[in-house]
């Protein structure tokens, strides 16, 4: 799933709990841009995790958007981002 601020892999889980890895490539900036984004959609995407839900990994690839997006419109973006994999049928989502 696309979306302005990220690119979000989904894949059915292989370990106990859902698990999320955030890339940040060299071309978005220095580190401490990279490291800032990474947190902001580590943040967006906690309160999802937290959630019972079906088993599965994710890798959610960051886009230089993120970095000054507005929190609501980040936050909407992670919420429709997981909808649409659910309505994708993605294994262990539906």
């Amino acid at each position: 799933m696309a979306c302005p601020y990220f690119v979000l892999f989904v894949a059915p889980g292989r370990a106990e709990t859902t698990r999320l890895a955030i890339t940040t490539p060299r071309r978005l900036g220095a580190a401490v841009a990279r490291n800032r984004m990474r947190r902001r959609l580590r943040a967006a995407f906690r309160p999802h995790l937290a959630t019972p839900q079906p088993v599965v990994d994710m890798v959610a690839q960051a886009r230089r958007p993120v970095a000054d997006a507005p929190w609501s419109c980040l936050t909407g973006a992670v919420a429709q981002s997981l909808a649409q994999a659910r309505a994708a049928q993605v294994p262990s989502l539906a």
